[in-house]
C-alpha cells in the first residue's frame, strides 16, 4: 500500500510506526482477547494505560507535580467555553488577539463578562506576535494562542504578566520545549500532533484549579474531571490510547528536543526558499514571529503576474503556429522522444533532488529554472541513447515503447 504525503492541518498525519503498532494489537490488547475499544474503562488494563499516558506526558513536558493532567472531550472549541466558564471569576478577562482561534476563544468568553484585547496584531493582518501587552485591573486571566495556524505565526517567548496565563497549544504541543510553570492552564486538541481527534489534553495548576467556579454542570467543571481522574464518564478510550502510542514514539525519537530540532530543520528549508526568491514568493509572517509548525506563503503580485503572463505568452505563441523552423523541429524532436523522456525524467529528477539535499543547495527561482533545463536536456540525451540501444534489441524496444519496431 502506498502512503500519501498528508499535509492536513488536523486530523493530521501520524507516525507510521504508531499506526502499525496499534494495528498489530487492535484485536487483542495485552493478551486480553479484546480490542482496546471493547474493554471497560474501569478495567485494570485500561487503568494502567491511562496512568502511563499521564506519566509519559509529565516526563516529556517536565510537568511539575503541582499540576493536574486531564483528558476531556469536545475539542479545543469546548475549551474556549470551559476556560471562561470556570475561571472568569473577576470583572474582566484579557485575550491576545493573534488570529482566528484567539477571536473564537474571546467570543465564547463574552458570554461571562467583559473581555478586552491585551494586545492585537489585527493592524497588520496578524502577521506578527505583539510584544507589548496591557493588563487592566481586576483581570481574571490572560488567554493566548501559542501557534496561529492560519497566519503562520507563533509565540517565540511567552508573556510574563501579573495574572494567570491560559494557553491554547492545540497546534504545537510537544513540537518544542516549553516551561509549563509559566502557565496556569494549557489545553491542546490531540489531533494535530498527538493522535486522532476526540481528546483534549488539559494541564492545569492545582492552585489555579481551586479558584474555579463550583456551580457548573459536572461535564463543564475542571475540578470534577480532576477529582475523578478524567473518568467521571466514559473517556475517549481509543484517542487516549493513540496519544499513549505517540508519546512512546516521541520518547524513542529522543524526546521533545529532538522533535524541535527536526521541526527547525524542516521549517528552515521552506523559509530559505521564500527568502531567496527575491520577492517571487512572499511569506505572511514577519521573521521574528515565524512558526516552526506551519507556514503561510503565497506568490507575490509580481510573481503572480509573471506566472500568468508566461502562460499567456507561450499559449499565444504556439497557437499562432508561426514559429521558426528550428523551433518546430525542436518541438517535433521532443515529441518523437517523449515516451522515453518520461522514463528518464523521474530518474534524473530524483538525482537532482539528492544532489541539492546533499550539498545544501537552496532551490531559488533561477536555480529551479536552470535545473529544469538541464533536467530536460539530460532526459533527452538519455532517451536518444535508450532509443538507439532498443533499436538493436527488439525485446527492449517492445518494453520501452510498446512497439515491435
Amino acid at each position: 500500500m502506498d502512503r500519501v504525503y498528508n499535509f492536513n492541518a488536523g486530523p493530521s498525519a501520524m507516525p507510521l510506526e504508531v499506526l502499525q503498532e496499534a494495528q498489530a494489537e487492535f484485536l487483542n490488547y495485552k493478551n486480553t482477547g479484546m480490542s482496546i475499544i471493547e474493554m471497560s474503562h474501569r478495567s485494570p488494563e485500561y487503568a494502567a494505560m491511562h496512568a502511563e499516558t499521564k506519566a509519559l506526558l509529565r516526563q516529556l513536558m517536565e510537568i511539575p507535580e503541582d499540576y493536574e493532567i486531564l483528558f476531556i472531550q469536545g475539542g479545543g472549541s469546548l475549551q474556549f467555553l470551559m476556560t471562561a466558564a470556570n475561571f472568569f471569576t473577576n470583572k474582566r478577562a484579557a485575550y491576545a488577539n493573534t488570529g482566528v482561534w484567539a477571536k473564537k476563544a474571546m467570543a465564547e468568553a463574552k458570554r461571562f463578562g467583559e473581555t478586552y484585547e491585551a494586545c492585537t496584531s489585527a493592524d497588520k493582518n496578524h502577521s506578527y506576535i505583539p510584544q507589548e501587552l496591557t493588563i487592566k485591573p481586576d483581570t481574571a486571566y490572560l488567554h493566548i494562542t501559542a501557534n496561529n495556524t492560519i497566519y503562520g505565526t507563533q509565540w517565540q517567548d511567552f508573556p510574563e504578566v501579573s495574572v494567570p496565563v491560559i494557553c491554547d497549544m492545540s497546534s504545537d504541543i510537544l513540537s518544542r520545549p516549553v516551561d509549563v510553570k509559566k502557565f496556569s492552564l494549557i489545553y491542546a486538541g490531540a489531533q494535530k500532533n498527538l493522535g486522532p481527534a476526540g481528546v483534549v489534553i488539559v494541564i492545569v495548576k492545582k492552585a489555579f484549579l481551586e479558584t474555579a467556579r463550583t456551580d457548573l454542570p459536572p461535564m463543564l467543571s475542571y475540578p470534577n474531571y480532576a477529582d475523578n481522574d478524567s473518568l467521571y464518564n466514559t473517556p475517549p478510550v481509543f484517542a487516549i490510547y493513540m496519544v499513549n502510542k505517540t508519546l512512546h514514539w516521541i520518547k524513542a525519537q529522543g524526546g521533545v528536543n529532538a522533535i524541535a530540532a527536526r521541526n527547525r530543520e524542516k521549517a528552515q528549508l521552506i523559509y530559505d526558499v521564500i527568502d531567496a526568491s527575491r520577492g517571487f514568493y512572499r511569506g505572511h509572517a514577519e521573521k521574528n514571529s515565524r512558526s516552526l509548525t506551519n507556514t503561510f506563503q503565497q506568490l507575490s503580485p509580481q510573481g503572480f503576474i509573471y506566472t500568468i503572463a508566461s502562460i499567456l505568452f507561450f499559449c499565444g505563441f504556439f497557437a499562432r503556429k508561426k514559429t521558426e523552423n528550428y523551433l518546430t523541429r525542436a518541438v517535433d524532436f521532443i515529441s518523437d522522444n517523449s515516451m522515453l523522456v518520461y522514463f528518464a525524467h523521474p530518474f534524473w529528477l530524483s538525482m537532482i533532488e539528492r544532489i541539492s539535499h546533499h550539498f545544501g543547495i537552496v532551490m531559488t527561482t533561477k536555480r529551479a529554472a536552470a535545473s529544469y533545463i538541464i533536467l530536460l536536456a539530460v532526459s533527452l540525451v538519455t532517451s536518444i541513447i535508450l532509443k538507439k540501444i532498443s533499436a538493436k534489441i527488439p525485446v527492449l524496444n517492445l518494453l520501452l515503447t510498446g512497439r515491435k519496431k
